[in-house]
């Protein structure tokens, strides 16, 4: 479900006294809805992480090998766009299943719950579902991010709300953008 904060939960994560210490620059966030296929995977994540390579298999090799080098932090945001995608088998084949998991802490962000589909077993899946919210939380959440004193009474304010249907991303940024 789009809306309740999956990518801005990481990248607080990412950012976080306590992962910047133990990574330092080696945290990297990759949003997997922009590439469309997977040498524009290997081209973009290169550009991600400062690599000139131009051989996509060569780059693969380069990509790894630069994750592999020290304790790695790797957030892939938005990941059911590559398990979606026609290239997911060579992404699983070709990239996930070479990453060393002793030295990437590696986190998922997904509109899917559970684990991801599909990936080879032996890896250890710890799954966070973030929830809706209920109406009372939802004002609460709209009344914190709004210049508001008390909640509008009016249906139109009521139908947004009811629209929003308690992701709180999505309550707060209404809230922010109310005049």
């Amino acid at each position: 479900v789009g809306g309740l904060g999956k990518s801005t939960v990481a990248n607080t994560l990412l950012h976080s006294d306590q992962v910047m210490d133990k990574f330092g620059k080696n945290r990297y966030f990759f949003r997997c809805d922009v590439p469309t296929n997977f040498p524009s995977f290997v081209q973009q994540f290169n550009q991600h992480l400062g690599i000139s390579s131009t051989n996509p298999n060569e780059s693969l090799d380069v990509i790894l090998n630069h994750l592999h080098s020290q304790s790695t932090f790797l957030i892939l945001d938005n990941f059911e766009s590559v398990v979606s995608n026609k290239y997911f088998s060579r992404f699983r084949q070709e990239f996930l299943n070479r990453l060393n998991f002793d030295c990437i802490v590696l986190i998922i962000t997904t509109r899917n719950s559970g684990a991801p589909p599909r990936l080879e077993s032996g890896i250890k899946w710890i799954s966070h579902e973030l929830k809706k919210v209920g109406s009372e939380i939802a004002n609460e959440i709209f009344l914190t991010s709004s210049a508001l004193d008390e909640i509008p009474k009016t249906e139109k304010f009521e139908k947004v709300m009811k629209d929003l249907d308690g992701h709180p991303l999505s309550i707060r940024l209404f809230g922010v953008n109310i005049p």
